[in-house]
């Protein structure tokens, strides 16, 4: 018998018998949830036997489900249920280093993400109360364990790469949860580089290895207002550059293409900070891309 519970998305105060995480609501009673207690839509979680779950706040409540009803809530899953993978699946997801399960899953909730992962003790636990299987289930985004290929050096130690992995919706703006990675993303660009990976879901990707890829990503940390940098490697002009909606705080932010600054044109663009529906995609036009995962790697 698979381990899950119900889960809730919920803008207001506490509903007894849960536990509110941001905008999330927690089954923690022995409840029939399925009655619609508090008022809102619940929904079962994913088989927590597999893996340590994470759960999140969909903004655009188009999560996939059985009903292809409003769905605010999305799910990420470790691929198996250790402290190492369920840490690489934090540092794959939310682009964040931890050195501990606790301290990842501390992150998580101070910044509105549940979690499944528990502590691992030598002492016996308390058994937990196993709420009645509700349904329908939203199916979880499994995101795969990313692992850096290090090549040994005699001269200089091995580097780990930085990536930025996020899933961008067709028709809709990235939204905060993207705009927070990319920022974070870019202000890891700290170490030396030769190699640049830029990959979509849809299966169009690129690889770049060239001493010049340690400028885009010197470009993308430094990178302010009014500062634009062009970096031809091969058949392509990389461009950082930022403001492709003039008079927002986008004005502020960095994006990497090799279009025609803010344009449709470009057969490789990034542009998690847009606030509209052209952030980018590979596949010969940066606007009004189908929803695909975007993923960019230094190493």
């Amino acid at each position: 018998m698979s381990t899950s519970r119900p889960f809730a998305y919920n803008t207001g105060s506490t509903i007894s018998g849960t536990i509110q995480i941001g905008n999330l609501a927690i089954g923690v009673d022995n409840l029939d949830y399925t009655s619609g207690v508090g008022g809102v839509r619940w929904w079962n979680g994913p088989d927590e036997d597999l893996g340590y779950v994470i759960a999140q706040e969909v903004v655009s409540g188009n999560q996939p489900n059985p009903d292809s009803s409003p769905a605010y809530l999305g799910f990420f899953r470790s691929p198996e249920k250790t402290e190492n993978s369920f840490l690489q699946s934090v540092q794959d997801i939310f682009n964040q280093t931890f050195s501990s399960g606790s301290q990842a899953k501390t992150w998580l909730n101070s910044n509105g993400y549940w979690t499944s992962w528990v502590d691992i003790t030598p002492t016996p636990s308390v058994t937990p109360t196993i709420t009645p299987t509700i349904t329908p289930t939203i199916t979880p985004t499994i995101t795969p364990t990313i692992t850096p290929t290090i090549t040994p050096s005699s001269s200089s130690p091995s580097l780990t790469g930085v990536t930025f992995s996020r899933t961008f919706t067709g028709s809709s703006s990235p939204g905060s949860v993207i705009e927070s990675a990319w920022t974070s993303f870019r202000s890891q660009l700290t170490g030396t580089y030769s190699t640049m990976k830029l990959s979509s879901s849809l299966g169009t990707s690129i690889t770049v290895t060239n001493a010049l890829v340690q400028t885009i990503a010197n470009g993308l940390r430094t990178g302010t207002t009014g500062t634009n940098l062009s970096v031809t490697i091969g058949a392509n002009t990389w461009k950082v550059i930022q403001g492709c909606v003039s008079g927002t705080a986008d004005a502020n932010s960095i994006y990497l293409t090799t279009g025609s600054a803010c344009a449709c044109t470009g057969t490789y663009t990034l542009r998690p900070m847009i606030k509209n529906l052209n952030w980018g995609g590979l596949n010969g036009s940066s606007c009004g891309q189908p929803t695909q995962t975007i993923t960019l790697t230094f190493s």
